[in-house]
C-alpha cells in the first residue's frame, strides 16, 4: 500500500495521517496495521521505474508524489500528484502488472518515512478495497482535469493549479519545493 497521511489531529507516527487509511473501520484498520511498513521517502526519489513490477503499493503520510509518465523520445509529464489523501501504486491493486509510469517524491516527509504495504492486500473485497476504488476514481478525474487546463488555460493558471494542488497536499503553509523541481515539472512548467 502507499503512503499516510491524514490531518494534524493525528500524531507524527500515526498511519492514519493517510486519509485512505484513515477512513477504514477500526477493525478492519487494526488488522492491516501489522502489515504496514514504514518507507523513508526524499525529494527526487523515484518511488518504481516505469514497467517495473512492484510488489507495494504506497500510503504518503506527508511527502507528495508526482505520477510521471515518459514518452520514446525521453520527454516526460506530471499527470497528477498525489499526498495524504490517496496511495502510489493504483494499478497494482486493479490487477496490473508492471506500472505504466514513475512516481517521484517532490516534497520530503515531514515525518522521516512513509508506510508501505504489500499490494496483494489491497485485493481483497472489504473496506480498503472500496475506499481505494472511490480513490481510483478521484485520480482519474483529476488526470482529466488536467489534461484539460494544460491545453486550455493559461501558464499563470496552470501554475496556480500545480500551487494549490500541490498546498492542498501539504501539513504547512510553504511547499519545500526548489525551482529545479518545478521546472521538471511538465504539468506546471512545459508551457511555462
Amino acid at each position: 500500500m502507499g503512503r499516510v497521511a491524514i490531518g494534524p489531529a493525528a500524531p507524527k507516527d500515526d498511519p492514519r495521517r493517510n486519509r485512505l487509511l484513515a477512513s477504514l473501520p477500526e477493525a478492519h484498520y487494526k488488522a492491516l496495521l501489522p502489515h504496514l511498513q514504514r518507507v523513508e521517502m526524499h525529494a527526487g526519489e523515484v518511488v518504481y521505474q516505469f514497467g517495473n513490477r512492484s510488489q507495494y503499493v504506497y500510503f504518503p503520510a506527508t511527502s507528495i508524489v508526482s505520477l510521471v509518465y515518459e514518452v520514446e523520445d525521453g520527454a516526460s509529464a506530471e499527470v497528477a500528484i498525489v499526498g495524504n489523501e490517496g496511495m502510489v501504486g493504483v494499478g497494482l491493486f486493479m490487477a496490473g502488472e508492471t506500472m505504466p509510469g514513475w512516481p517521484r517524491c517532490n516534497a520530503p516527509a515531514t515525518v522521516p518515512a512513509e508506510l508501505a504495504h504489500s499490494q496483494a492486500g489491497v485485493r481483497r473485497p472489504g473496506p480498503l478495497r472500496h475506499a481505494l476504488l472511490c480513490y481510483a476514481q478521484a485520480l482519474m478525474v483529476e488526470i482529466a482535469q488536467n489534461a484539460v487546463c494544460s491545453r486550455h488555460h493559461s501558464i499563470r493558471q496552470q501554475l496556480c493549479r500545480c500551487l494549490l494542488s500541490n498546498l492542498d497536499r501539504s501539513e504547512a503553509d510553504e511547499l519545500p519545493l526548489t525551482h529545479e523541481c518545478w521546472a521538471s515539472r511538465s504539468a506546471c512548467a512545459a508551457n511555462a
